[in-house]
């Protein structure tokens, strides 16, 4: 269901009129001829920073993150063969950048990310990321 957005109930099949039946109270609310998904990600993602030493295997680790946040490579050195590389991650929408003494020095932009639609996993990782700030921010 679009957040905020009036669903007709007759556009819903027995099964969904069940599994809204289920969901906690406070998550949809219904009206007269529709339902109204109330419930939202507790956190947005706005950009996952991958940091690694090998150049392949931090792709790799950055491109799971594909379905949920814009994503970036840092690594402590560009490669000899750099040009061949930073092809690959502009391919795969991933920024590479490495350490510098102001911050980061960024060698490829990353492909921003927009949200296009709901998936069970990227609601379940903004939970993860939503756990992990409140436990970061209990333990300061």
């Amino acid at each position: 269901l679009p957040h905020n957005e009036p669903v007709p109930t007759t556009a819903l099949s027995p099964d969904e009129h069940l599994m809204l039946h289920r969901l906690p109270k406070g998550s949809v609310e219904f009206r007269a001829d529709a339902v109204v998904r109330m419930a939202r990600p507790p956190v947005r993602s706005v950009l996952a920073l991958v940091y690694d030493d090998q150049w392949l295997r931090g792709l790799n680790a950055a491109s799971v993150f594909a379905p949920v946040a814009t994503r970036m490579l840092i690594v402590p050195a560009l490669p000899p063969d750099a040009g061949l590389l930073f092809a690959e991650a502009a391919e795969y929408g991933i920024g590479v950048g490495t350490p510098s003494e102001t911050g980061v020095c960024i060698h490829i932009q990353p492909e921003v990310w927009r949200q296009r639609y709901f998936t069970p996993g990227g609601w379940i990782f903004r939970e993860q990321v939503f756990q992990l700030a409140t436990l970061r921010d209990a333990a300061t």
